[in-house]
């Protein structure tokens, strides 16, 4: 899998951070306090930030996205799924992690569940 995925994966979790952020937090969501969206690549993994927190781990070996343990330390148990069907089905953020598109739950310990699958 090359790169083009999780850039677009990272545009759109911005977008959800952002609409998070005017929602909940209108005085603060555009200043120097916003939340940003980086990816980090490895060798096996790809590391994407939010802030100053890492969140999320692609496997560039199957294309799926999982929630993180600790820094740079994948949670297995917590697969959102194969990344192409999450960003064709759509995510919401939660203020922490992020949901299925409409859901109307927020994830326990950073994990709601797959999505697009």
């Amino acid at each position: 899998m090359d790169m083009t995925i999780v850039r677009e994966f990272g545009r759109m979790l911005q977008v959800e951070i952002d609409k998070y952020m005017d929602t909940h937090y209108p005085e603060t969501s555009r200043t120097s306090n916003r939340e940003l969206v980086s990816i980090k690549p490895g060798r096996k993994y790809i590391k994407i930030d939010v802030g100053r927190s890492g969140k999320f781990m692609f496997d560039t070996t199957n294309g799926r996205l999982y929630f993180i343990k600790g820094y740079g330390v994948i949670d297995k148990k917590k697969d959102f799924g194969y990344l192409p069907a999450i960003i064709k089905a759509g995510f919401e953020y939660d203020g922490y992690s992020i949901v299925s598109a409409g859901a109307n739950y927020v994830s326990r310990y950073g994990f709601g569940g797959k999505i697009g699958e």
